[in-house]
């Protein structure tokens, strides 16, 4: 008889209790993110050996049940390869490496046109005529380091952006370039994504939005809980996630630099949205802060080798909700 009460009372607990971190929905996967330092007299075969990996990373991460959105190929800085070309020369080159990534199936990001202080601030006009002249190619510029802002970056990459809007239909030529300051090399994300060593990398992004917004639904107005909570979620996918990666270096021979766990929203998957169903009110309301801060500290205490923004990522034109505010 008490095995039997013991039983019930247990089956009653498990019937009230909240949903298990485990069962939250699975994030996608925004992105798988390769590195490569480009040679362009050899860059079909290194794109080709890129892709090899990519696809073969794609597939084994969705084995898993995650949906990947997309592959993407990063070069180093973009002068660095061009380097000897005329304008004429390097816009020809950069229109053929668009026809690639289109062919191909992944998504390009030429880097930056400006990385150190010492860099030529000519190779910013050169972006603006890249920019101008094609319509995926993702690239940036970097305005500010740990010594400070670099004035005159901003100054150009002002001009960049006046004349790409004005040379680009609905001024949308813009959308591929973003001004970073301080973001670490190796981030999945774009536009900004970097790096300016040996190639051979990748890592990974997330689009976790909609993770954020199940656990606030769960959790409103508590924040040591749900921090708890969105730690524990995000942790148990980014360790089934990063086990996947490090058996895909294994057998690919590429370097896994980790994965970028920050909930990227995309339209209607709305961090805004999550943020109001923790406070109960409009963003911006009383207790925004207190979400944004939770978010970034259960992002910051994942167990897993981690890159990039790690931390709360607020595009506008990406989220229907901020839009809408």
């Amino acid at each position: 008889m008490k095995t039997l009460t013991t039983l019930i009372v247990a089956a009653l607990a498990l019937f009230a209790a909240p949903p298990l971190v485990a069962q939250l929905q699975k994030p996608k996967v925004r992105a798988i993110t390769a590195f490569v330092k480009l040679d362009r007299e050899r860059h079909a075969a290194q794109i080709a050996e890129t892709l090899g990996m990519l696809r073969k990373g794609k597939a084994a991460i969705e084995r898993t049940g995650y949906d990947v959105q997309s592959i993407r190929i990063v070069t180093q800085p973009f002068p660095d390869y061009t380097r000897g070309l005329t304008p004429a020369q390097t816009l020809a080159f950069m229109r053929q490496y668009e026809a690639l990534a289109a062919k191909e199936d992944f998504v390009a990001n030429i880097g930056p046109a400006v990385l150190h202080a010492t860099d030529d601030l000519g190779n910013v006009a050169r972006l603006t005529e890249i920019l101008s002249h094609t319509k995926d190619l993702n690239a940036s510029a970097v305005v500010a380091d740990e010594h400070g802002v670099r004035w005159e970056v901003v100054r150009a990459t002002a001009r960049l952006l006046k004349e790409v809007a004005a040379r680009t239909p609905r001024s949308q030529g813009t959308f591929n370039f973003t001004a970073t300051a301080l973001v670490p090399e190796y981030t999945p994300f774009y536009p900004g994504a970097w790096h300016a060593g040996e190639g051979r990398r990748f890592s990974i992004g997330l689009q976790a939005a909609n993770g954020v917004e199940e656990v606030f639904a769960d959790n409103p107005g508590n924040a040591e809980a749900t921090r708890e909570k969105l730690a524990a979620a995000m942790s148990t996918h980014c360790k089934q996630l990063e086990q996947t990666a490090r058996a895909i270096e294994k057998d690919t021979g590429w370097t896994y630099e980790g994965i970028d766990p920050t909930p990227a929203p995309l339209k209607d998957v709305s961090i805004g949205a999550a943020i109001e169903k923790f406070t109960g009110a409009r963003f911006g309301s009383s207790g925004t802060l207190t979400a944004a801060a939770l978010i970034t500290q259960a992002l910051q205490s994942l167990p897993v080798k981690r890159v990039g923004y790690v931390g709360l990522m607020l595009p506008v034109l990406e989220d229907a909700r901020l839009a809408q505010r």
